[in-house]
């Protein structure tokens, strides 16, 4: 017999694999359909170079002779729609698409489809213009990527992305917790409507349920993100992108004057997942004091 914490890390591993697994099914039947006609090309390789700001850099903190940087990243989908291919008067992918686009577009056009594994964020507003939320992050990083296809000699004009959230396919018990909580405080852009309980559903849950049986209109518009894409979203991405390598720069070079890691990076522990994934987190006083087990106190007397 294995030892208990063997057995209950085997336990998690095996939940982990099925539930993996569970969500590959549900992306082939239930996105699979709308997004395999329209896959044009796969694991598009994108670079480009861009002037390194140094003027938002502290001089005391500027410690290369580099006068550029370079932007590189992977596209996962590029789909070329023609609005007039009869094959796709019936895709609910374009016809997502196309409520989204300028009015008057071109007969022929690219988008841009990033898979993410996680859940759709919630909107985060914050009066700290240095304070990004992870919906603002990934909605920047579709425009750097449409900036960086538009280089390439056999592009078409783009007009928009598509964030495709893949959990929302096959939500856990803490997904529809999280979207319980977003959609009371109305931090979410497609709250869960009236006609789904959450809370009847959470009650029902059991532990072997991987998922709630929700409607799969609902799961699929939880699931698309869509983008427009325009000179000026592209423009005000790219200036986005210029600042927090600034603020990447800044950190290195104090670290590199001052030899010490903590007092030089920016702290960003309200996200929770920053924090799991982050280096530094074994001596980090910040994460210690909030994950890391204590004594109880002892009463003086």
């Amino acid at each position: 017999m294995l030892p208990e914490p063997i057995a209950v890390t085997l336990q998690v591993a095996e939940t982990l694999e099925q539930l993996g697994d569970a969500r590959a099914k549900a992306a082939i039947n239930d996105l699979g359909p709308q997004l395999f006609p329209i896959i044009h090309r796969a694991e598009v390789r994108l670079t480009g170079a861009r002037r390194l700001p140094q003027e938002l850099i502290s001089p005391e903190n500027r410690f290369r002779d580099a006068d550029r940087y370079e932007m590189v990243g992977i596209i996962d989908v590029i789909t070329q729609v023609e609005l007039n291919d009869p094959e796709l008067q019936n895709n609910l992918l374009v016809h997502a698409i196309i409520q989204n686009l300028p009015e008057n577009p071109p007969a022929e056009f690219e988008v841009i489809i990033d898979y993410k594994g996680m859940r759709r964020p919630p909107i985060e507003i914050s009066d700290d213009a240095d304070n990004y939320s992870l919906w603002d992050i990934y909605g920047w990083q579709v425009q750097t990527y449409a900036h960086l296809r538009s280089t390439h000699l056999d592009s078409l004009p783009i007009l928009a992305g598509v964030i495709i959230y893949l959990n929302e396919l096959l939500p856990t018990k803490s997904d529809l917790e999280a979207l319980r909580q977003e959609t009371h405080q109305r931090t979410t852009d497609i709250p869960a409507p009236e006609i789904i309980n959450i809370s009847e559903l959470l009650e029902q849950w059991r532990e072997e349920n991987i998922s709630p049986d929700l409607p799969l209109e609902f799961r699929l518009t939880r699931t698309l993100r869509i983008i427009p894409v325009s000179p000026e979203s592209i423009q005000n991405s790219l200036t986005r992108f210029d600042h927090v390598v600034a603020r990447i720069e800044s950190c290195r070079g104090s670290e590199i004057r001052s030899g010490r890691i903590i007092n030089s990076w920016e702290r960003n522990a309200s996200d929770e997942d920053t924090c799991t994934r982050c280096d530094s987190r074994t001596f980090c006083p910040a994460y210690s004091t909030e994950n890391l087990p204590r004594l109880p106190a002892i009463r003086q007397r």
